[in-house]
């Protein structure tokens, strides 16, 4: 299935971070036994998952399942929690920014587009725990 979404150009978003707390869901789930079986067994294999997306190259988007809670579990927690359970930094950190735009057809490298970068005191692909302290933002070449 991942050769073919390949193929055919399917984003995919592994939201790590969401599946991680399946187990706390299927403490929650006592009166549903298959559901909770079904929760800890996905779990069971999310690093293998993500290795499995990454050796048939799967096209990656990073976001985050969240909404309430976007300053505490956003991209800060999503991207560490993919590369611990095997992406590459560089695939996720690539899928976070360019090639994610690249995927949605927006403009990233080409010459006028929008100066959209993030500046780190360190290469996030060599150590992706920096990306939790960005040193500038900037968003049409406009510094937040």
């Amino acid at each position: 299935h991942l050769i073919e979404a390949r193929d055919r150009g399917i984003l995919l978003d592994p939201t790590v971070r969401q599946v991680a707390t399946f187990p706390e869901i299927a403490s929650h789930a006592v009166n549903y036994p298959v559901y909770r079986e079904r929760m800890l067994a996905m779990d069971a294999v999310r690093a293998e998952h993500i290795r499995m997306m990454v050796d048939a190259g799967s096209h990656f988007l990073m976001g985050s399942d969240t909404a309430d809670d976007v300053a505490d579990k956003g991209m800060t927690v999503e991207l560490p929690c993919a590369v611990e359970d095997g992406m590459p930094a560089s695939v996720a950190m690539a899928a976070a920014s360019y090639d994610g735009r690249r995927c949605l057809g927006l403009p990233s490298w080409d010459e006028g587009a929008p100066a959209d970068f993030v500046v780190y005191a360190a290469d996030p692909e060599k150590d992706i725990d920096v990306i939790v302290h960005p040193q500038a933002v900037f968003i049409d070449g406009i510094r937040f």
